[in-house]
């Protein structure tokens, strides 16, 4: 039995309670590229194109036309969609991406016609021989966690010059080593009964080693948590699921495209509850 496609088509903001924002803002599985945003990342580069040192293992934003680096900031998640992509290292590009919804437990089409970049289960991956080219294109697919949320904190662009930022809305991707602690923070935050873009939280960076190899880790403490929302924070939340709703639409119509030309019984399943999903 398959689950239904979920679809952020609902905009209306104005008479959810928390626990239906919890759920549409992605903090409804408690334990068990978007354009026009700036992306918060941790920066791994050491010299800029000027010859200007960078601080390895900060975090780093681009606002204004410059990238801009700190070791500590304040963080408000506003949202929190879980997606699948597929990154070709050698063309270096991104070769296959799924929408974003706001629970794993959704379905994932993705951009190739198929669904979560071909990622398989663990069983499913077992039971194949790790030989396949099914099991290694599996073994590729990243999982992602990705929150919308906004940013204050005191930074520095490249050349040391200090910029203060404050409520700057960004998004962000953690994956691989980056992904259980941001679902860690979330699911804290969700068992206290609270609402996410409520909760300030501290977000800083630990440096971790294996082997030859260093990376780093993010960090999160929460700080403070707001008495309610404010209409410009449910105006920025709407401009959020907008976002996310746009970026979904665009791989949908791109699975479309590419599941005619597969005509797999699958993709023709699928394709048939996006079309009840659109007439609904």
């Amino acid at each position: 039995m398959t689950k239904d496609i979920k679809t952020i088509d609902s905009l209306d903001l104005d008479n959810l309670d928390e626990a239906a924002l919890m759920a549409m803002t992605g903090q409804g599985g408690a334990p068990q590229q978007s354009a026009g945003l700036p992306r918060l990342s941790i920066n791994y580069e050491t010299e800029d194109d000027a010859g200007n040192t960078l601080p390895r293992g900060s975090w780093r934003v681009m606002l204004d036309g410059q990238y801009l680096y700190t070791t500590e900031l304040s963080f408000r998640p506003f949202a929190r969609m879980f997606n699948y992509s597929l990154w070709d290292s050698e063309e270096g590009k991104m070769t296959s991406q799924s929408i974003q919804t706001p629970s794993l437990g959704d379905r994932f089409p993705d951009s190739s016609g198929s669904e979560k970049c071909g990622r398989l289960s663990k069983d499913d991956e077992a039971a194949l021989d790790p030989a396949d080219p099914r099991a290694l294109l599996s073994r590729e697919v990243v999982c992602n966690q990705i929150v919308y949320g906004t940013i204050s904190g005191d930074f520095k662009s490249a050349d040391g010059t200090k910029v203060k930022v404050e409520n700057e809305p960004i998004v962000a991707y953690f994956k691989k080593s980056g992904f259980r602690p941001v679902r860690e923070a979330i699911d804290t935050i969700t068992r206290q009964k609270k609402l996410m873009a409520k909760t300030v939280l501290q977000l800083s960076t630990k440096k971790n080693k294996m082997g030859s190899v260093t990376f780093w880790t993010p960090t999160f403490a929460q700080v403070d948590y707001l008495d309610q929302l404010t209409s410009e924070d449910m105006g920025l939340l709407k401009k959020f699921m907008e976002t996310i709703k746009g970026y979904n639409d665009t791989i949908l119509a791109k699975y479309r495209d590419a599941s005619k030309l597969l005509g797999s019984a699958d993709s023709s399943s699928l394709d048939a509850e996006l079309d009840d999903v659109d007439a609904a």
